[in-house]
């Protein structure tokens, strides 16, 4: 892994350590407007911070990712159990 992607790795494990851990009860809670007003906010947060579509070619508003970093990122966030039910804030 390049120290490109290395430091990426890094600032999405603290993103999911300060954004997405502390608010996945809620996003688990059967207030579903509340959850999906998280979300959305959440998404906004990963695309402001360049922690969105890291698989997707860059052509398509990605960021161009080689595979096997993007399985490196995985590790990390397979660590949440909110991507189980809410995959859409790992559309990245």
């Amino acid at each position: 892994m390049t120290p490109v992607w290395t430091d990426i790795r890094q600032q999405l494990r603290v993103f999911l350590e300060q954004e997405i851990y502390p608010r996945e009860p809620l996003m688990q809670s059967a207030d579903h407007d509340r959850a999906e007003a998280v979300l959305a906010e959440l998404a906004q947060k990963a695309k402001a911070q360049g922690l969105w579509a890291f698989g997707h070619p860059r052509e398509l508003g990605g960021m161009g990712m080689p595979f096997m970093e993007y399985v490196y990122l995985n590790e990390v966030i397979a660590v949440s159990y909110t991507h189980l039910t809410l995959p859409t804030i790992y559309s990245v």
